[in-house]
């Protein structure tokens, strides 16, 4: 049987961040960085799910080189657990 746990998260302990750095408006942003401060970039937590948006303004501004990106993310709960995903993108904007 498998457990289940009713934690709230902490909506303002997300966290996106990538293994290496690309260019946003002109401006590098190196590999770390929560990528949730940018502007353009929307996050939602509600009812035990987040989710980001890259919005147009970002996807018009920001550059990447032609590799394999790993996006992580981190989100705390009220009872103090961390929870983790990565998910590893080769980001292609160009022919947007």
């Amino acid at each position: 049987m498998r457990d289940t746990y009713r934690n709230e998260l902490i909506k303002d302990s997300f966290k996106v961040t990538s293994n290496k750095a690309f260019t946003y408006n002109g401006q590098r942003i190196e590999s770390g960085t929560n990528l949730i401060n940018i502007d353009d970039i929307f996050h939602l937590v509600a009812d035990g799910y987040s989710s980001i948006v890259f919005g147009e303004k970002f996807i018009e501004n920001a550059n990447f080189a032609q590799d394999v990106y790993q996006f992580n993310f981190e989100i705390m709960t009220f009872d103090g657990k961390k929870l983790t995903n990565n998910i590893k993108l080769k980001i292609d904007i160009g022919s947007y």
